[in-house]
């Protein structure tokens, strides 16, 4: 995720992402904010949408660290469980030389 052009939102500001007749269940990496270089958003699951809302832009991820493959400035079993899900994908071209 990243802020466009040097946009900075306020804490006020919402920002709907999904919006359906009906939600079930959360962000595996979100379930109740996410942080990026940026800052952090909280993660209102409703029963129609998904909103984010009050922008902190601290604590930050100055930088994200190496190992943090899903970007949400932790390393942690998420980033393991997307490495192991990557691994055991073929990557092969073509296809057809996959196992």
């Amino acid at each position: 995720m990243d802020l466009l052009d040097g946009y900075v939102p306020n804490y006020e500001d919402s920002f709907v992402i999904i919006e359906a007749g009906n939600v079930s269940g959360r962000f595996i990496n979100a379930a109740s904010e996410v942080t990026f270089e940026e800052g952090t958003f909280d993660i209102l699951y409703e029963t129609d949408r998904v909103v984010l809302t009050h922008f902190r832009n601290e604590p930050r991820c100055p930088s994200y660290p190496y190992a943090d493959l899903n970007r949400d400035c932790r390393t942690d079993i998420r980033d393991l469980d997307a490495l192991a899900g990557q691994w055991l994908e073929c990557g092969y071209e073509p296809s057809s030389s996959c196992p």
